[in-house]
């Protein structure tokens, strides 16, 4: 797959280069379906890569795949899932400090710990993908920009259409 969207990526830089000069021209319909060719080629690159992340969720149903996870689905977790017990714990003023102690690291190291679900999905993108793939979002992500402010500049409009596909449009 990583030769697949790196063969990707300079038929892609192939053709922006080729509609950059047909832009430039003006006028000519080469160069906007050049540029729209080139800008879909990184589009797909990107998402190739994006696929290699399976949206799953966690044990206690939170995460990418359900979006409208809050409070209260901590919440339902139960007292183990997180400040709970140390807030209980500190209420008590019989609790010594070694009490408190404990409490915070049995937070801590506890596995039903409420953590942000943006940094779950954070820590699982980052496992999922290797540098290279880094390299290639970043890259990927980079280029479309570029050619973006590119055609802005030379007059024309890019952007996705309803049905994912990039279109150039001359005018602003």
């Amino acid at each position: 797959m990583e030769k697949r969207c790196a063969r990707r990526l300079v038929r892609a830089n192939v053709l922006l280069t080729a509609g950059r000069v047909l832009l430039a021209l003006r006028g000519l319909r080469e160069g906007v379906a050049c540029v729209e060719q080139a800008l879909d080629e990184y589009q797909q690159a990107l998402d190739e890569v994006l696929a290699r992340i399976e949206p799953s969720t966690d044990s206690a149903g939170i995460g990418p795949a359900d979006p409208s996870a809050g409070p209260r689905d901590l919440e339902r977790a139960g007292p183990s899932a997180g400040a709970s017990d140390l807030e209980r714990k500190c209420a008590d003023p019989s609790a010594g400090a070694s009490d408190l102690e404990r409490a915070e690291d049995s937070v801590r190291s506890s596995s039903k710990c409420a953590e942000d679900p943006n940094r779950r999905f954070r820590r699982r993108v980052e496992e999922a993908l290797s540098e290279e793939d880094w390299l290639m979002l970043d890259s990927c992500r980079a280029r479309i920009d570029a050619t973006v402010e590119t055609c802005r500049n030379l007059g024309y409009r890019a952007g996705r259409g309803s049905d994912g596909a990039w279109r150039v449009r001359f005018g602003l």
